[in-house]
């Protein structure tokens, strides 16, 4: 079982990601997201209609990356 006790002293430093689905009417929609552990604010995501992980997450990692 891995502990989830993460922390940080400062922002971006350490950041987490996760990826959800969530139904619709037409199937369902993925989202990864990048969280800064420090701030707790999502510093990057993406979507798409199909369960991609390799991609999505990259996808969400590299928008975290540009934006800070």
């Amino acid at each position: 079982m891995v502990q989830r006790r993460f922390s940080s002293n400062a922002p971006n430093r350490l950041w987490v990601a996760d990826i959800t689905y969530v139904p619709t009417l037409s199937g369902f929609v993925y989202t990864a997201f990048v969280t800064d552990v420090y701030s707790r604010k999502i510093v990057g995501w993406a979507t798409r209609s199909i369960m991609q992980t390799e991609e999505l997450s990259l996808e969400a990692l590299e928008q975290a990356i540009m934006k800070r």
